[in-house]
């Protein structure tokens, strides 16, 4: 053989041994994650997968706990009559308010309340604007809304 063929078959055997040695790694950590992999699949529980019973258990309590509450406005804030005025010119269209109590025949009393412009003839105990009228007296009335309790006082405007 002479020294050029010496030369060739060096670079193959070379070649050989590194691709041999690089594919040799390659193969182990193929057999080493396979192995894993079929371990921790083994080892595995099915149906019981602890944290995803956790994260529904939390979602839920966390949905519960929204759909418990409950939002309450005052003032609505989409309500178009807070910000015009009516036509009447009298500022009122977008208040509630007291525009006369009456006194019936066996003691108990009426009033007439203005909302938005509408007018209304209520005694205690009656529902207004998701609201109840608790009192009536002479001088002003009381709503209750929210909790709240309002007090309607006779306005005599119109």
């Amino acid at each position: 053989m002479n020294l050029r063929d010496k030369f060739i078959w060096n670079v193959l055997l070379g070649f050989t041994l590194i691709s041999l040695i690089w594919f040799g790694w390659d193969l182990f950590n193929n057999t080493t994650k396979t192995n894993n992999l079929y371990n921790k699949y083994i080892n595995e529980q099915v149906g019981t997968d602890q944290k995803l019973q956790d994260k529904v258990t939390t979602l839920e309590s966390i949905y519960k706990f929204r759909n418990s509450n409950k939002f309450k406005v005052d003032n609505n804030p989409f309500e178009v009559t807070r910000v015009l005025s009516g036509s009447s010119g009298s500022g009122k269209k977008g208040q509630i308010y007291t525009t006369g109590i009456y006194q019936s025949e066996n003691g108990d009393y009426k009033a007439t309340i203005n909302v938005k412009g509408k007018t209304y003839t209520v005694v205690k105990g009656n529902s207004l604007q998701d609201g109840e009228i608790t009192e009536i007296n002479k001088n002003n009335v009381v709503w209750l809304k929210n909790g709240v309790e309002k007090n309607l006082p006779l306005n005599i405007e119109n």
